[in-house]
């Protein structure tokens, strides 16, 4: 299971420009468009400029300071940028599970923090089948709630370490064709 697109999108961002070193100063190099956007983002900043002093100029009360702030959040947050993924050149064309079929010793394995696992485990068992070891942290669990109860369609091998205050728990679960051993910690 890899990571989508839209998620690689927006977790790594886009950057626009290239920093270099010479002689322990650094400079940076701005493409064309670069300028371009930065010219329009100033048009806009005047034009939002320019109507702020004719909305005060009609009525008095109103709170430049306050539009000014808003303004200058706009502006802050305009610099965001839809990001262009990962370069294409770079992405292998042969599909992952191609590629790892050849390993039989190759082993998958899921973490998530749940934040309570009792009311999602028909989630769990909808899109775990592709996993062989699923970590799940934050159960929320106690000692009343039986592993019966938390058990999933394609695992019956259970390590769970319950909380012993509000939030925690630990729970590992293990495909019954991996064999597993389990110690107690000093």
């Amino acid at each position: 299971m890899g990571v989508s697109i839209e998620d690689y999108r927006a977790a790594i961002g886009l950057f626009h420009c290239t920093c270099s070193k010479r002689k322990s100063s650094t400079y940076i190099n701005y493409n064309y468009y670069t300028y371009l956007e930065i010219l329009k983002i100033n048009l806009h900043c005047s034009f939002y400029v320019f109507s702020l002093a004719c909305l005060q100029s009609i009525n008095p009360k109103i709170d430049i300071i306050f539009l000014l702030f808003v303004l200058h959040f706009i502006l802050i947050v305009g610099n965001i940028e839809p990001n262009p993924g990962p370069d294409e050149n770079n992405i292998s064309s042969t599909p992952s599970s191609v590629r790892f079929s050849e390993i039989d010793k190759s082993i998958s394995i899921c973490n998530l923090n749940i934040r309570s696992i009792r009311n999602k485990l028909e989630f769990l068992n909808n899109f775990t089948d592709e996993f062989d070891v699923l970590a799940v942290t934050e159960t929320h669990l106690d000692p009343s709630v039986s592993e019966d109860q938390l058990k999933l369609d394609s695992f019956n091998n259970i390590i769970r370490k319950d909380r012993n205050n509000f939030g925690g728990g630990l729970m590992i679960y293990v495909k019954d064709d991996i064999g597993i051993s389990s110690e107690k910690a000093n």
